[in-house]
């Protein structure tokens, strides 16, 4: 009798131990202990309290599981999470700003709220986590991260890490992304109907496939300087996307987009870009090529091989089906890719001060089989009109407190070589002026100031201005 007795107090003395939750970071487990760190968490009404509530210097399972808030942000020096497994009622977790390498999160199922950013972090385990809405992990260096689970998403911040592959995918409630500053070359998107705003700037991106994300949304992907496709054909909604300093080639658009495309493109200055319905940056199979130039008979003598050749002239095609257009690159050349039919080619100027001969030309193909034809077109002066045109494009988000990058372009739309000035007006008491490139030639209290001199019909030209919003 006496062993049995024996054997079972010292089974129960084991059980009342392993209740004790094991935190080995002493920066960790002072933060639970320590009652000066009172708003450190919170209970399920919405009230601080204290982790150790028998203040025995340790936090049994008991305890932890009362916690529903936890905050462990800005305390630097936290390196270790072991322990955090056993508080799984968390709903909301704040370990920003620590030395965090690796973390397992993946017990915690009812967590809404991460904000992990501003560590050390390589790897991070937040799969299962159904009902995570909000994740903050950004300013780490994570190169991977695993979403399966994650279907509740709504705002994902991982701005500055190093990520090199993204997959989206089947998150029926993510409305932000904010994945700029990564090591991206590749992200795959599909059922994102929330999505308003979706940046992937600065990245190493080299194709940007948006055909499976239907909706109106903000798409910042500026320097991304070896993205050459872009396809925004997603059949409903309009994509909003921002190239600056990217080599993009050609854009994928549905049909009834693509003179929105080629105005709202047009001001990033892309020589090379093709933007069409028939969606293959380098056609597969069999296809056709209509190229050729667009001179601007500048003496009014017909044109020839002495005329100036203009850049961002619109060429369009339309084969009953599929249209496509082009800008003419600084050489005044364009390129068309087309299947077989009649392709009806227009070179578009979109004001009366210029005549186009031919005023539409067709080009037939009877088959689709690599052939090319050549289609020149010539401009002339219709009467004598100056006019420029002046646009402001961000190149980025602005947020108070921070510079603010913006690109001025300005166009010669008339049919006449042009001199003059610009003026930037701003509100000086909320906006500071840092720098522009080029450098102004006047500036006051609230205005800025650039001349130009020789601006030739056609031609378009560019300011680089940095902003800074006060705060």
């Amino acid at each position: 009798m006496k062993k049995t007795l024996l054997y079972l107090t010292l089974l129960v003395a084991g059980t009342l131990q392993a209740q004790t939750v094991n935190i080995p970071d002493p920066t960790f487990k002072d933060r639970l202990l320590n009652p000066l760190t009172y708003s450190t968490a919170i209970d399920v009404n919405g009230n601080p309290m204290i982790v150790d509530a028998n203040n025995d210097g340790e936090i049994q399972l008991s305890e932890a599981l009362e916690v529903y808030e936890l905050s462990l942000g800005d305390a630097w020096t936290i390196a270790d999470l072991t322990g955090i497994e056993y508080f799984t009622n968390l709903r909301v977790f704040n370990f920003s700003y620590n030395q965090v390498v690796s973390v397992d999160l993946s017990m915690l199922s009812f967590l809404e709220a991460l904000h992990c950013n501003n560590n050390n972090l390589t790897s991070i385990n937040i799969t299962g986590l159904t009902n995570l809405k909000n994740f903050y992990c950004f300013n780490n260096n994570l190169s991977e991260l695993d979403f399966s689970g994650i279907s509740a998403l709504e705002v994902f911040w991982c701005y500055n890490n190093d990520i090199t592959s993204l997959t989206l995918q089947n998150l029926p409630a993510l409305q932000t992304v904010q994945a700029d500053n990564n090591a991206l070359t590749e992200i795959t998107l599909s059922n994102l109907p929330s999505i308003n705003l979706l940046d992937v700037s600065h990245n190493n991106l080299t194709t940007l496939d948006l055909s499976n994300v239907p909706g109106t949304f903000e798409l910042p992907a500026n320097n991304n300087v070896n993205l050459e496709y872009i396809n925004l054909k997603n059949g409903f909604g309009t994509i909003y996307p921002g190239v600056a300093n990217t080599a993009l080639q050609f854009a994928c658009v549905d049909s009834d987009e693509v003179e929105y495309y080629l105005d709202f493109l047009g001001y990033y200055n892309l020589p090379n870009l093709i933007i069409s319905s028939y969606c293959n940056f380098t056609p597969g199979g069999n296809f056709n090529t209509i190229t050729g130039t667009v001179s601007f008979d500048f003496d009014n003598d017909g044109c020839d091989d002495q005329d100036y050749l203009p850049d961002f002239v619109k060429v369009t095609s339309d084969d009953g089906t599929n249209t496509g257009a082009n800008f003419t690159n600084a050489l005044g050349q364009y390129s068309l890719y087309t299947q077989s039919g009649a392709i009806n080619v227009a070179a578009i100027i979109d004001n009366d001060y210029f005549t186009v001969t031919p005023a539409t030309a067709v080009v037939n193909f009877a088959t689709a089989d690599n052939l090319e034809v050549v289609q020149n077109f010539c401009v002339t002066a219709n009467g004598v009109h100056p006019d420029v045109e002046v646009v402001i494009a961000p190149l980025g988000m602005a947020q108070p407190g921070f510079d603010a990058e913006y690109k001025i372009i300005y166009k010669n739309k008339g049919n006449q070589v042009l001199n003059g000035n610009l003026n930037l007006v701003y509100i000086d008491s909320v906006i500071d002026y840092v720098t522009s490139v080029p450098a102004t030639d006047a500036q006051s209290a609230n205005n800025l100031s650039w001349n130009f001199t020789g601006l030739l019909p056609f031609e378009t030209r560019e300011i680089i201005l940095t902003l800074n919003l006060n705060g």
